[in-house]
């Protein structure tokens, strides 16, 4: 088994790599936050839509429409 040191040394190198790889691609490629950013948008704005109108579903249930 390796001692704490040396597993320690191996999370920190594995981590500092990943953070430079990642800040170089969107350094490279400046679309790609953009593009993240609105796929989250994207799913925010379905799962808005979907609790909606599970809330509105539910609402009118509640408060049946009395049409006069």
């Amino acid at each position: 088994m390796t001692s704490l040191r040396k597993q320690r040394g191996w999370y920190n190198g594995a981590y500092l790599f990943t953070a430079i790889f990642v800040l170089v691609l969107f350094m490279s490629q400046p679309w790609l936050p953009l593009l993240l950013l609105a796929a989250l948008a994207g799913a925010g704005i379905v799962i808005g839509i979907a609790r909606g109108g599970h809330y509105l579903k539910q609402w009118l249930n509640e408060h049946p429409l009395h049409w006069h």
